[in-house]
């Protein structure tokens, strides 16, 4: 019988420094730094208050405590196997005696895979943080993890005795991205398998265009914006401002929620684009497609009346109703009034500022003329013409009395 079963067959009074002293020396001086540190040559033995009664093959098995084997760096489950198939694994621990479990029989191997529970990117550092929970060191300490990036797959190795350090920090690679990571487990016999790959969160505000929607038609040039901004549910950093952009052109800003703007943008195709920034560094952004329409205000001329006959030389009025355009509300500004003889000559001009939109008019020459009225709003849209025709003609003669044409000799 080895010095080792020797002591688990009945010795109490064995420190378990006998049982350490099986594993390699570079393997116990990689695994359990802290337990050889305690074996001094003035160190007490240990007391085993309840021994093992058998430890043969295929017997259970046996968890005791040993004040010895107190190692704080060491998280609970972690063990050790001796080159005889010894298993000891802490089962749990104070700051003055650690309870552990023998096992025979059982070789040590590879670790089981970890987990990735979180993978967070700060946005300003490019530090990737992973979160490993880590699995089974199946009867040697895990020594640390073997951490792959994906596109690419580059690999680097950190160090973690015991799987304590569960908290890994990266730095982005040199594409910037953050991709996806997997983690794998090494121990002194092997390397476990890959976990799952796990995205990175890049910590950033959300931010949404909320009116007008993607794709919408909208009346121009102006009109109304409202966007969205909430911090990041892991950073939480407090959004600081938003900025709105026409894509290559106009840009506003809005510090204060809620986040609403009057964009100007010529008719057509464009993209709107809003920027929300965090007090952190950090920000996202969201584009959404639009189509800008012209949308003028509409006018009519309601006097004279079309073909009226007006007195050549004498003044006489011209009215006008106009109004804005329904999508886009904006005021009418002005009315501007001409009108022309029949060769296309502008023989009168005239505008007007409020409603009832009326101006004088006046022509010095007989014949048709044609009055055009166009109204303009705040955004500097101009309606339609509106238009309308007139006759002119020389007032008849007025005879006076007392006085007698003379016709003939």
């Amino acid at each position: 019988m080895s010095e080792t079963d020797e002591h688990y067959a009945g010795n109490a009074q064995r420190s378990r420094r006998v049982v350490i002293k099986t594993i390699s020396a570079a393997g116990a001086a990689a695994l359990a730094p802290s337990w050889l540190a305690a074996q001094t040559a003035a160190e007490p033995p240990s007391t085993v208050s309840v021994p093992p009664r058998d430890f043969g093959p295929g017997a259970p098995p046996v968890t005791y405590p040993d004040p010895d084997l107190v190692s704080p760096a060491l998280p609970e489950g972690s063990s050790f196997t001796t080159p005889q198939k010894v298993r000891i694994t802490l089962e749990s621990q104070t700051d003055t005696s650690a309870t552990v479990r023998i096992t025979r029989g059982v070789a040590a191997r590879a670790p089981d895979a970890p987990t990735i529970t979180s993978a967070v990117s700060s946005p300003t550092s490019g530090e990737i943080t992973l979160n490993v929970q880590p699995g089974k060191d199946n009867g040697q300490v895990v020594l640390g993890y073997l951490l792959t990036k994906y596109p690419g797959g580059k690999s680097e190795y950190v160090s973690s005795p015991g799987g304590t350090a569960t908290t890994l920090t990266m730095y982005a690679t040199n594409d910037g991205a953050p991709g996806q990571w997997t983690a794998r487990a090494v121990n002194q016999v092997g390397t476990s398998h890959e976990s799952a790959k796990t995205s990175v969160h890049v910590i950033a505000p959300t931010v949404a265009i909320t009116s007008p929607a993607p794709g919408a038609t909208v009346p121009g040039p102006s009109f109304a914006v409202t966007v969205t901004a909430t911090p990041d549910p892991i950073g939480n950093a407090a959004i600081t401002h938003v900025q709105v952009c026409v894509v290559d052109a106009w840009c506003d800003i809005d510090d204060t929620a809620p986040y609403a703007f009057t964009v100007s943008a010529s008719s057509g195709a464009t993209t709107l684009r809003a920027t929300a920034f965090d007090g952190a560094g950090g920000r996202a952004t969201v584009d959404v497609p639009v189509t800008v329409i012209d949308t003028p205000p509409s006018v009519q001329l309601t006097a004279p009346t079309p073909g009226a006959q007006v007195l050549t030389g004498e003044p006489f009025a011209v009215t006008a109703s106009a109004s804005p355009n329904p999508s886009s509300g904006s005021p009418v500004q002005y009315v501007t009034f001409e009108m022309r003889d029949s060769g296309g000559n502008v023989v009168d001009f005239a505008e007007a500022g409020e409603a009832p939109f009326t101006v004088s008019m006046t022509t010095y020459q007989d014949g048709t003329h044609i009055i055009t009225a166009t109204a303009t709003d705040a955004n500097g849209l101009t309606s339609a013409p509106a238009t309308l025709q007139v006759t002119a003609v020389t007032p008849a003669p007025v005879l006076q009395e007392g006085r007698f044409a003379r016709f003939g000799g």
